[in-house]
């Protein structure tokens, strides 16, 4: 049976809105969404921090961490891409609950750079 399988499993009759799985040694990294939890107005709990532009993402480590709250609006970095700079900003409040990404690596379009815990 696969990790995702086993999760699968494991989530089935849980309360959750998203489950999130990483194993840099093996290579795996399973996120899911549960459509009918996260379907409703008010429960979604997490946001994502997206990249907005394709290029080498820069940000300050130590704005950038776990534990760290932010404002909805707050730069905290950029996309550096083919002749423009993108800046990245905070789509919500709430506190840093995860970096997945690291500053001076590519990235692409949309991809996750970290998880925040949304502060209502």
């Amino acid at each position: 049976m696969d990790i995702a399988s086993l999760l699968l499993a494991w989530a089935k009759g849980k309360d959750l809105a998203e489950l999130r799985y990483q194993d840099d040694a093996g290579g795996v990294d399973v996120h899911l969404v549960f459509d009918a939890i996260a379907a409703r107005p008010g429960t979604q709990k997490f946001e994502s921090v997206q990249s907005p532009a394709i290029g080498t993402l820069l940000y300050d480590a130590a704005r950038l961490k776990t534990g760290v709250s932010l404002r909805t609006g707050d730069t905290l970095g950029s996309v550096d891409g083919v002749g423009a700079k993108t800046p990245l900003l905070c789509p919500c409040d709430g506190r840093v609950v995860e970096v997945v990404a690291a500053s001076g690596k590519g990235i692409g379009y949309a991809q996750e750079i970290a998880l925040l815990e949304k502060i209502r």
